[in-house]
C-alpha cells in the first residue's frame, strides 16, 4: 500500500532538500521495483493527471479542436505517456549504470534507477504544467534544468561517482535523455495521431 505521506515528503524533499532526500531514499538504494512502486509509478500517474487537467482547462480550445483532442483522447494520451515515461526511465537507469561503470564506479541498476526516479521528479511535474498561462513557459525549462542539477548532485550521493567524473556522467545522461526523449515524443505523437 502506498504511503501517501512518505510519497508527498519525498517529492517535496527532492525539490527543496535534495541532498537529504538522496541520502534517506537512495543510500542504500532499495530494489528498483520498490522505488518504482513507491515513487515512480505514483509520480507518473499524478503528473499525467495534472497534465490532463491543465491541458483540458488551459490549452487553447481551437488548438485542441484542431487536433481532434477531447477529454477521452487526452486520457488516452496520458496513459500512453505513463507507459512511455516508465520505459524511458528504465532505459535511462540502464544507461546511467553503464556510464557510471565506464567512468570507473561499479554501480547496480537499483542505484541508477533510484537516481533517475528521484532526479527526474521535478521535470515530470514541471512538464505536466506546461499549459499554465505564463507560468508554464518558466516551469518547463526550469524543471528540466533542475533535474539535470539533481542528476549531477545525485551521481555522487547515490552512485558514488567522484566529483571529477560527475560532469562527464551528467553530459552522458543529457545526450541519452535527448535521444530517448526524441524517440519517445515520436512514439507518443504517432500513437495518438488520427488516421
Amino acid at each position: 500500500m502506498l504511503d501517501l505521506n512518505a510519497f508527498y515528503n519525498r517529492i517535496a524533499g527532492i525539490i527543496a532538500r535534495p541532498t537529504e532526500t538522496f541520502e534517506s531514499d537512495g543510500v542504500p538504494a532499495p530494489p528498483w521495483q520498490v522505488a518504482a512502486r513507491e515513487h515512480l509509478v505514483p509520480l507518473l500517474v499524478v503528473s499525467a493527471a495534472i497534465y490532463v487537467a491543465v491541458t483540458f482547462l488551459f490549452a487553447p480550445r481551437e488548438a485542441l479542436q484542431g487536433l481532434g483532442l477531447g477529454l477521452g483522447e487526452l486520457l488516452l494520451h496520458a496513459v500512453i505517456m505513463i507507459v512511455v515515461d516508465f520505459v524511458s526511465i528504465l532505459l535511462l537507469a540502464r544507461i546511467a549504470a553503464a556510464i557510471a561503470s565506464s567512468l570507473g564506479t561499479e554501480t547496480g541498476f537499483d542505484r541508477a534507477f533510484v537516481l533517475m526516479a528521484l532526479a527526474l521528479t521535478p521535470m515530470l511535474l514541471g512538464r505536466s504544467l506546461g499549459f499554465l498561462p505564463l507560468a508554464g513557459l518558466f516551469l518547463v525549462p526550469a524543471s528540466l534544468i533542475y533535474s539535470f542539477v539533481l542528476i549531477h548532485r545525485g551521481a555522487g550521493l547515490v552512485l558514488g561517482l567522484p566529483a571529477e567524473r560527475r560532469l562527464m556522467f551528467t553530459l552522458g545522461m543529457f545526450l541519452a535523455m535527448l535521444v530517448i526523449s526524441l524517440v519517445a515524443a515520436l512514439f507518443v505523437g504517432a500513437s495518438t495521431m488520427r488516421v
